[in-house]
């Protein structure tokens, strides 16, 4: 980590201490699913961390298998519903 550093801050961490800013590293989601996850897009389905369903603004790290096996469980039927009531 302190070679990373050095080479993009130009600066020796060991005379200089390191600059540390909060950042933004995850996005919590954010596509809006109905019970069946499906989006306001029809026929588009979503599924564990891309949706907004359980989580919100904020998930513990253990929850997102979770949310991935029952939006999968859930979106994965729908979609096969969705699809065969299509026209053909």
């Amino acid at each position: 980590i302190i070679e990373i550093y050095e080479k993009f801050a130009g600066e020796d961490p060991h005379k200089v201490p390191m600059k540390i800013f909060p950042a933004v590293h995850y996005s919590m989601g954010g596509l809006w699913v109905d019970y069946d996850q499906m989006t306001n897009i029809p026929g588009l389905f979503a599924a564990g961390e891309c949706d907004y369903s359980q989580h919100g603004a904020n998930r513990l790290g253990a929850n997102s298998l979770l949310s991935a096996v029952y939006g999968g469980m859930v979106a994965g039927p729908n979609a096969v519903k969705y699809i065969e009531g299509l026209e053909k």
